[in-house]
């Protein structure tokens, strides 16, 4: 078996420590900017190089997160971030930027880099793009079944989330926290609004459902499968949660090493049920195995509740305005977190009372126990354990892990003393003085040993000992205990300086682009029906994209009308010569060669570097993210002139989901999802009544949700003309053929005007 690899989160130093000390083969981190959990501490550019040698004391590998999209401004800045890690000797990088991983190739050809999960990596092909690049390992879409992994025969190594919070949305293709609240998911902002309450309508009607939190997933735990995934082809199993405490980092860690080790080892998947109930106890949504072994969407949802679960703690049996009564199940102790599951209300436990209402610290479980009514619960009901006091004081005291050595002494008469001390791979000599003879007490091998062997608050343990001695010999014990502490401090320096760089092969700096801006203005359009892409048809627009299949086959033989693929793709048919707008970089792989080709706005592109990638891959029109804004553009523009494509008016698509809210649908037929069988409109409410549209994928049976209103730039046209925008794109959603009309006109007036300047 290929050497296996458990990747832990750290959100702080503490975390760090966490996670090393109870077994973890590598950490990943972030620094204070260009990491997708912008809310986590992180790390300064002071705590780096400490953590990074505190990793390689111990053995344990750290890459960094710079996976968040990178704006034309920020270039200069992230590639100095880079090259601080790089000369740190940090053993890899996670990235998302795809004109970034181009640069670092470059610039720094022996730095790692690992291509993150915000690059929704699904596909073969995809993979084949990012190994072009020079990519070693791939953390794949967390929407892949153990299945589909192991049918992908690649070279790459392959990183895949074992534990922790999912996202309902694809990674790195949720736009709905950056519209609706300017907290961009894909800068590390993200404001979780799939975590919020929504009712789900059909036909603008409410209906009911079995809960109200719609887009909340369950916690990933795979543990009781491990096996399965340790014997594929997957090479780190990654625990989500740079953004959970220390103790829940070291908790989680400490047992999936348990089950990883009892495997390799023993060959039998177990754990103790003790390490289980911690993990349960820190933080669980209820656990699902996820899309990893194909549950269905009851197991891997949980619409009743977005919160931490906890633990059952007890009911209870009485409610006054003063007092809340409970018959415990679990003890209790003072700063314990609980919650009311009926009124979904909770908070910690500051003074907690015995059944005779005295003052105490701590209730036996089966005991009666009163808190105060802080809350104005008003219901009976079951009562959680959301935070364990206890548990968390426990966590804090984990072993220090210590790392074998062994020492070698040799000691004759007349003779320098010599000592050797290794960790099996750095070999550390140091003399000392001459070795004198006893004049009183001789020096043992005995003495030495316990002189030795006495390592302390070191992170090392003396293993054997080679000793090879004179009789009647003298050793100051002043001088051993000096040596030992500097053959120490030379093990860990040696052992924190396990990469060695220097080497930067150019400067690699952002060059203007010396081609001309076309002077043409041209409008496309995204269509979904029949009328509206006659509508365009009408107005003789540049390039019109169609989303239906049947629809393009009756439409093909224009020149301007192009097929739109899914930005998800399981299998690419066979095309040539035909006219494509790609949503994925596996379409570079499959169709670059022998079709025209546009890249759509889930490509994430904020760069001239992303854009220099594209052409470079035969891409012949480039649409710009949605998350740009003009400065951005302009930015963009002073450094690349190239053909580009803006959404100028349309309804986003905010997430793109394998899993229908529509399942959820009280009564419905179990295991057939609504909007593949009927004709109904559906969509989700949310508290500020904002209605965001649902549509279904058929072919992919993925769901697709929409922004609750459109993006309307046309009066803006102007100010994107001058920083060298020149196609301008309207995405369609549910309008009429009039009301397609009615917007190309304005965009065509628009056009036509700049034409006569010109």
């Amino acid at each position: 078996m290929k050497t296996k690899e458990l990747l832990a989160p750290a959100g702080d130093m503490e975390s760090l420590r966490q996670a090393i000390h109870n077994g973890a083969d590598a950490v990943y981190l972030a620094g204070k900017k260009f990491g997708a959990r912008e809310y986590a501490p992180n790390f300064t550019k002071k705590e780096l190089p400490e953590a990074i040698k505190y990793c390689h004391l111990y053995d344990v590998k750290i890459y960094v997160t710079v996976n968040t999209i990178i704006y034309e401004k920020e270039l200069p800045e992230a590639l100095e971030f880079i090259e601080f890690l790089y000369l740190n000797q940090v053993d890899a990088i996670i990235v998302q930027d795809l004109g970034l991983i181009k640069i670092v190739r470059k610039k720094y050809p022996n730095l790692e880099i690992h291509a993150s999960t915000q690059l929704n990596t699904h596909n073969l092909s995809q993979i084949k793009v990012l190994e072009k690049l020079g990519v070693k390992r791939v953390v794949l879409a967390r929407e892949l079944s153990l299945s589909e992994i192991k049918k992908l025969k690649t070279k790459m190594e392959i990183e895949v989330f074992i534990h922790g919070a999912l996202c309902v949305c694809y990674s790195g293709q949720c736009l709905f926290s950056s519209l609706l609240m300017n907290r961009s998911g894909n800068r590390g902002s993200c404001a979780q609004l799939c975590r919020l309450s929504y009712k789900l309508l059909q036909d603008n009607e409410e209906v009911s459902t079995s809960g109200k939190y719609l887009l909340s997933p369950k916690e990933l735990n795979t543990a009781i499968y491990f096996e399965e995934l340790l014997n594929s082809n997957i090479t780190s199993f990654k625990i989500e949660g740079r953004m959970k405490s220390p103790e829940y980092v070291g908790c989680v860690t400490k047992l999936y090493r348990e089950i990883m080790d009892n495997i390799l080892k023993y060959h039998v998947p177990s754990f103790h049920s003790q390490n289980y109930e911690d993990v349960e106890r820190m933080f669980n949504r209820d656990f699902t195995s996820g899309h990893l072994f194909n549950v269905g969407s009851n197991k891997y949802m949980n619409i009743t509740s977005s919160n931490h679960q906890g633990k059952r703690l007890g009911s209870v049996i009485q409610v006054t305005k003063d007092k809340i009564k409970i018959l415990l199940e679990d003890e209790l102790n003072q700063e314990d977190g609980i919650r009311f599951q009926n009124e979904d209300k909770g908070f910690i436990v500051n003074y907690l009372y015995d059944k005779d209402q005295k003052l105490v610290n701590h209730v036996d479980s089966d005991k009666i126990a009163y808190v105060d009514n802080k809350i104005a619960l008003k219901s009976k009901g079951i009562v959680l354990k959301t935070i364990d006091k206890k548990l968390i004081n426990r966590l804090k005291d984990y072993p220090l892990k210590k790392i074998a050595v062994d020492f070698k002494i040799k000691a004759h008469l007349n003779d320098l003393l010599t000592i050797t001390i290794t960790d099996g791979i750095n070999i550390i000599t140091k003399e000392g003085s001459i070795v004198n003879k006893a004049i009183n007490q001789p020096t043992t091998e005995d003495i030495i040993i316990k002189k030795l062997g006495s390592l302390g608050n070191t992170p090392f343990e003396a293993s054997n000992y080679d000793i090879d001695i004179d009789s009647n010999i003298f050793i100051n014990m002043s001088e051993l205990k000096e040596l030992k502490h500097q053959l120490v401090s030379k093990l860990i320096n040696e052992r924190e300086q396990k990469i060695i760089r220097d080497t930067i092969i150019d400067n690699t700096k952002v060059l203007p682009d010396q081609r001309k801006i076309k002077a043409n203005i041209n409008i496309t359009a995204l269509v979904r029906t029949k009328d509206q892409l006659e509508a365009c048809l009408k107005k003789n627009l540049d390039a019109i994209y169609v989303d239906n299949k049947e629809l393009y086959e009756n439409y093909k033989n224009k020149e301007n009308v192009y097929l739109r693929l899914s930005r998800i793709m399981k299998n690419y048919e066979p095309l040539s010569n035909q006219k494509l707008l790609i949503g994925e970089i596996g379409a570079l792989n499959e169709y670059s060669k022998n079709n025209e080709l546009v890249s759509d706005y889930f490509l994430n592109v904020v760069n001239s570097e992303n854009i220099k990638f594209l052409e470079e891959n035969n891409v012949k029109r480039i649409t710009l993210s949605i998350e740009n804004n003009l400065e951005n553009i302009k930015e963009i523009t002073k450094n690349v002139h190239a053909d580009l494509e803006m959404v100028i008016y349309g309804l986003p698509e905010v997430m793109i989901m394998k899993y229908c809210p529509l399942n959820y649908l009280i009564n419905h037929n179990k295991g057939v999802c609504k909007v593949c069988q009927d004709q109904h409109e559906y969509s989700l409410l949310d508290s500020y009544h904002h209605k965001y549209p649902l549509l279904n994928e058929k072919s992919n049976h993925l769901t697709h949700i929409f922004y609750y209103q459109e993006l309307d730039y046309i009066s803006k046209i102007d100010d994107y003309i001058k920083v060298g925008v020149r196609n301008f794109r309207c995405d369609f959603f549910k309008e009429s053929k009039e009301e397609v009309e009615n917007i190309l006109d304005k965009l065509i007036s628009v056009k036509n005007s700049k034409v006569k300047d010109n």
